[in-house]
């Protein structure tokens, strides 16, 4: 039975690349990184997923799958990828990010998946021995604000995963979809990739191409600029990979050459997504264990990316800017405006140069 749904997950994995970051072998979280992440230990591991949605209070049908919870960002955080169906049919796949912001004392997650084609963030705390994270949208751009809710609470041999919305300002949640997630026995092969850097989904829209020049892997050479005038130059490693079933790009970024940032590193997931016509990014960093969602649009050889929300009693404008695309070789900034984007002034601007491709 085992053998049968490990062959089955090397299916469902063939799009999706290597996970360069070493925390997906750690046993235990960083020991830099926030202690509070032990309360979030009982999702790690291999599990079976059995998936329900509801309409109206009523169920669905149960849908199967996998996941695989495991450290990320070198043991300051903890990724999960969850794969439903197969390969030639109707398959669904999402990853997640969570970790703990020890300055704002608040968990966050963010996740994407290939049903919305985009990414939510939720942030929230622990409330008696269950995760509760909340965001909240305005469905079509309407009046009323939805609130959503994302629960996470151990079971006697798992943990179930539900998700819950509001139209009523969070005085009464709806139950939308629950995963129900059973304990496997651990296997080296489980989530393995058939491939390094892995390949795009056949069937994606063109324009989600765009950011194809990111997969392989590189050197990095890092420029920055702080805002009292200090200026710091470092070299890092890079990689990209296709994730999300060939829908999606995440990149890992280490900084061993800089024997000044031991065990740094940050983490990238990016998804192109079509309702909304613009690429969705989420960044985290082990820095500040912080969450930062963003993304924008190509043009004219450029990708331009923005934050989604500014502070309207202090407008800064942010930029992050692609340029100078090439086979083997691009380059990248990131500016601020304080003017309302009259003027531009650089923060940052890393080169790459690439190591190894597919």
């Amino acid at each position: 039975m085992l053998l049968f749904a490990l062959s089955s997950l090397l299916l469902l994995t063939g799009h999706d690349g290597s996970i360069f970051d070493q925390g997906q072998n750690m046993k235990n979280r960083a020991p830099k990184a926030p202690v509070e992440l032990d309360q979030a230990q009982f999702i790690l591991g291999q599990w079976d997923v059995i998936a329900t949605d509801f309409q109206d209070g009523k169920p669905g049908p149960e849908e199967k799958g996998q996941a695989y919870f495991h450290w990320m960002n070198r043991g300051h955080a903890i990724m999960g990828r969850t794969r439903f169906g197969k390969e030639d049919g109707d398959s669904r796949a999402s990853i997640s990010f969570t970790v703990y912001n020890s300055n704002l004392k608040v968990w966050g997650t963010g996740i994407a998946d290939t049903d919305r084609m985009a990414i939510r963030v939720l942030t929230g705390n622990f409330q008696e021995d269950q995760l509760v994270l909340v965001d909240s949208s305005r469905p079509n751009g309407g009046m009323i604000r939805r609130n959503s809710q994302l629960r996470i609470a151990k079971t006697k041999n798992g943990f179930v995963r539900t998700f819950h919305v509001s139209s009523d300002g969070g005085a009464s949640f709806q139950l939308v979809r629950r995963e129900s997630f059973h304990v496997l026995t651990e296997s080296d092969g489980f989530f393995a990739s058939q491939s390094k850097f892995g390949k795009a989904a056949e069937d994606r829209l063109a324009k989600a191409n765009e950011f194809d020049f990111l997969i392989g892997r590189w050197e990095a050479n890092h420029d920055m600029t702080f805002p009292n005038g200090q200026r710091a130059r470092w070299q890092a490693n890079a990689t990209g990979v296709h994730i999300l079933n060939g829908y999606g790009i995440l990149e890992f970024n280490w900084f061993d050459t800089d024997p000044n940032l031991p065990d740094a590193a940050t983490s990238l997931l990016r998804i192109f997504n079509p309702a909304m016509n613009r690429w969705e990014s989420l960044y985290l960093t082990n820095r500040a264990n912080a969450l930062l969602y963003f993304g924008g649009v190509a043009e004219e050889g450029r990708v331009i990316l923005t934050l989604f929300e500014t502070d309207a009693t202090a407008p800064r404008l942010s930029q992050f800017v692609f340029h100078s695309i090439k086979e083997n070789a691009y380059s990248w900034f990131a500016q601020n405006s304080t003017d309302r984007g009259k003027r531009y002034t650089k923060t940052w601007t890393i080169d790459l140069k690439r190591l190894d491709g597919p």
